[in-house]
């Protein structure tokens, strides 16, 4: 049987957070399967616009505070993942700043509710492998939204409760861009990105990865919620919005 056939089996929101806590054979090849059945066609990522205004980053640090550092391993990860892992030399690639508190200006700027705010810190030499997002920290850190849904019916192809809002994953550059930093969306880069840059992926559809092979820490921000107005997603202008005057 093979996993999108496994996954179609699934009837309830609940059924999905077990599948998700379950080891697979290969997670990887298990999201890509279903993540190519449902979204066969996607972009790689929406560059959104710039919020302006916000401090240097060593002064940012100052300001937040978050309850665990995760480096060499992911708790979130299941068997199949670990085992890759190490027979690659792969780490988790970044230092995960959890349970950001602190930032509460910039998610609410961005009018999204219920966020899971953490900060991914980089350093020179790490490697985020190829990898595609299900969410699943998501529903374990926000733990009132997974009970409240977990008897609804499953949505295959938005992996969420069937009439739930959108699900976003975004994340915001807390410095600029420097030379030998990259993420890769998909078969699309990003660099060159400023301080204050907003950009959307299609979580559920696009393998991702990042790398800093330069010799500067690359700090991002990156918020999953849901949106109290879609339309800062849908909007093609390139906005700018500024914290100083929230």
């Amino acid at each position: 049987m093979t996993y999108l056939e496994d996954y179609q089996k699934i009837k309830t929101f609940g059924e999905w957070i077990n599948f998700l806590s379950q080891d697979h054979d290969n997670y990887y090849q298990m999201t890509r399967e279903v993540a190519e059945h449902y979204w066969p066609q996607h972009s790689g990522y929406d560059y959104l616009g710039n919020i302006s205004g916000l401090p240097e980053f060593t002064d940012l640090l100052e300001k937040i505070t978050y309850t665990e550092v995760l480096e060499k391993n992911d708790k979130h990860k299941d068997s199949s993942e670990v085992k890759l892992d190490t027979l690659h030399g792969y780490k988790l690639g970044f230092d995960k700043l959890n349970h950001v508190k602190g930032l509460e200006e910039i998610t609410d700027l961005l009018g999204i509710e219920k966020p899971d705010t953490t900060i991914h810190l980089q350093h020179p030499g790490q490697i985020c492998k190829l990898h595609m997002d299900n969410i699943s920290s998501y529903f374990q850190h926000i733990t009132d939204v997974t009970k409240n849904f977990l008897e609804y019916d499953f949505d295959h192809k938005s992996r969420q409760p069937v009439g739930s809002r959108n699900l976003y994953r975004m994340f915001v550059a807390l410095d600029d861009w420097h030379p030998g930093q990259t993420w890769m969306w998909g078969e699309t880069p990003w660099v060159k990105w400023k301080k204050g840059d907003v950009v959307n992926f299609q979580w559920r559809a696009v393998p991702h990865g990042t790398c800093n092979f330069g010799w500067n820490l690359r700090p991002m921000l990156r918020v999953t919620g849901f949106l109290k107005d879609e339309s800062i997603v849908n909007d093609t202008s390139n906005w700018t919005i500024s914290l100083d005057n929230k």
